[in-house]
């Protein structure tokens, strides 16, 4: 399902019932939505370099470690293309390894253009493939025999609870440690296993 923005978003909070005749209690007030901004940063020589490469020049890669700049430069550079290079900000798209890097990629876009978008600017890899997916075969470019569907989260620790269930029948156990033993049948052992094939997925393991 698509990521709801804050920016659009509509806040309530409950404040006391102020019109005449009323009897106590709280009404709700509607408050218009929180709007996001966000300074432009300073950047080093280096990421400006990055940021001011020329639209239409290619793929660009820019390496460096966690923490040195990366996501800002990536912001920088998304919102340059929106704001001095004409490029639609709704056809924008930015790629992130998780669910909480892309959400916190949108806001800062979102902030720094100063704006909400109708459209979702980040994404997870998984999200964007499944929608490649998804239209590829409402156009037919794919014959799948069904429409794909993305498994919700309690749809996983199902299945991970009956595969785990499965290697404990006889003849096909697991040789599991001792102190997992206790653990197996546990919701915050699914949610580790859950976790651990995440992060396969996204080092590109199968």
């Amino acid at each position: 399902m698509p990521d709801v923005d804050p920016a659009e978003s509509v806040s309530t909070s409950a404040r006391p019932a102020s019109a005449a005749g009323r009897s106590g209690g709280t009404g709700l007030r509607l408050l218009p939505p929180r709007q996001l901004h966000a300074d432009v940063p300073a950047l080093s020589a280096d990421q400006r370099g990055a940021v001011e490469v020329p639209h239409g020049s290619g793929p660009v890669l820019v390496p460096g470690a966690p923490g040195t700049g990366k996501s800002t430069v990536l912001i920088e550079a998304a919102v340059r293309r929106a704001l001095q290079d004409g490029v639609d900000p709704e056809r924008v798209l930015i790629l992130a390894p998780g669910r909480l890097a892309a959400d916190s990629l949108r806001d800062r876009f979102t902030a720094r253009l100063d704006r909400s978008l109708s459209t979702t600017p980040a994404r997870t890899w998984a999200a964007y493939a499944f929608d490649l997916i998804r239209r590829a075969k409402a156009e037919g470019i794919l014959p799948l025999p069904r429409a794909p569907r993305l498994l919700s989260g309690p749809e996983q620790d199902l299945i991970i609870r009956e595969l785990l269930a499965g290697h404990r029948m006889p003849g096909l156990e697991l040789p599991w440690p001792e102190d997992l033993e206790a653990a197996l049948e546990t919701r915050g052992f699914r949610h580790e296993v859950r976790q651990l094939f995440d992060r396969i997925i996204e080092s590109g393991r199968t």
